[in-house]
């Protein structure tokens, strides 16, 4: 029984031990200064993504207002001078016709002529 080797037997503990040693290699403090960096990051990420989105849906909502006042400014004037084109063929006054469209005597001369 002179060759007998003998075995080294190694208990769970000591496995889990050696695998956390592996796995989490840092002191309990600079964990901690790792998981506040994280924390730290994602805040920040999280804030300037907040901020991206508010600050883009406010520029659409900004120009679709633009967007529709120039578009009922334009319809508004389109209306008034198709207006005034049908009351001057119908022989109305040009002042008539500017204190019911809102049109100069100028601009009903130059668009109904």
């Amino acid at each position: 029984m002179a060759d007998e080797k003998k075995v080294s037997v190694r208990t769970i503990d000591d496995i889990l031990t050696e695998r956390e040693r592996y796995i989490n290699p840092y002191t309990p403090e600079e964990r901690r200064e790792y998981e506040v960096s994280v924390k730290n990051y994602w805040d920040y990420y999280s804030t300037m993504t907040t901020a991206i989105n508010k600050s883009r849906a406010e520029g659409i909502a900004e120009g679709m207002a633009k967007g529709m006042a120039e578009g009922m400014a334009k319809g508004e004037t389109k209306a008034n001078r198709e207006n005034a084109r049908k009351m001057k063929e119908l022989g109305a006054d040009t002042d008539f016709i500017s204190q019911i469209t809102g049109l100069t005597a100028e601009e009903i001369n130059r668009h109904v002529a």
